[in-house]
């Protein structure tokens, strides 16, 4: 889990757009272990927004 200030929650991102990209990258030894979407890439840009404004 990552340190913020915010708790679990990261700086800016609200939890309804957070999303794991480029994941075919990651090293070998991590694991996503949440049901955030993943995309091997960039995410489309109809789920890139940093807010659900």
């Amino acid at each position: 889990m990552p340190a913020t200030l915010e708790g679990d929650a990261e700086p800016g991102h609200p939890k309804d757009t957070e999303k794991h990209i480029f994941i075919k990258s990651k090293s070998p030894n991590e694991t996503i272990t949440d049901d955030f979407p993943q995309y091997d890439k960039y995410a489309p840009p109809e789920v890139s927004a940093t807010s659900s404004a």
